[in-house]
């Protein structure tokens, strides 16, 4: 039965029993309507606040995951040699996908990606050129241009290779495969190393 609740009691309860249900029965298999059952209210207050099912996830997880307290309290790596600063990098995305769930995010991420065409691809752009991961890459890469472990300014570098670590992050993500410590090592000494010594 819906309970009268409103503001940001009644955010607080959606977002709370979101949050429960990705725990729970899985970000793919759960509803909107079993979000509105949980959370006592019906589908009309969610939809006037978030229009899907992965707005409403999203603002859950910012909400209840340490998602927001890693990236503000992220630094560049400077561990004095390109391997180990870029192994801490790609290790982030591990603190976030326990407490997140891989299964969750792989079906999130999947949802998001089909929505990424040319009337968005701006937003899109942005969110390649300016997330986390790609600003400390560009910090650990002018660090080990300075050591010489690179020959080229990161600065000349092409977008594509820019954006290397979280396009390889997506692409595991929303494959079948883990996002492991074994992952890690072998994006970083099999493929990112060896591309950015040979610009």
């Amino acid at each position: 039965m819906a309970q009268r609740r409103r503001g940001k009691e009644l955010e607080d309860a959606i977002l709370t029993a979101t949050w429960q249900l990705l725990q729970t029965t899985g970000y793919s298999e759960m509803t909107m309507d079993d979000i509105a059952n949980t959370a006592k209210t019906n589908k009309n207050a969610i939809y006037r606040r978030w229009k899907t099912k992965l707005e409403v996830t999203v603002e859950a997880i910012k909400k209840f995951s340490p998602v927001s307290e890693v990236f503000a309290s992220m630094k560049a790596p400077d561990n004095g040699n390109l391997h180990d600063d870029l192994v801490e990098l790609m290790d982030i995305p591990l603190t976030l996908i326990k407490p997140i769930g891989l299964k969750n995010i792989k079906g999130a991420l999947r949802d998001a990606l089909p929505n990424i065409s040319k009337a968005n691809a701006i937003n899109y752009r942005k969110m390649t050129d300016n997330n986390i991961l790609t600003k400390s890459l560009m910090t650990i890469l002018k660090n080990a241009y300075r050591r010489s472990e690179i020959k080229t300014e990161p600065e000349k570098f092409t977008d594509t290779v820019k954006n290397m670590p979280i396009m390889l992050l997506i692409s595991r993500i929303v494959s079948e495969e883990d996002y492991d410590q074994s992952t890690v090592l072998f994006f970083v000494e099999k493929i990112l190393i060896p591309v950015f010594a040979a610009q």
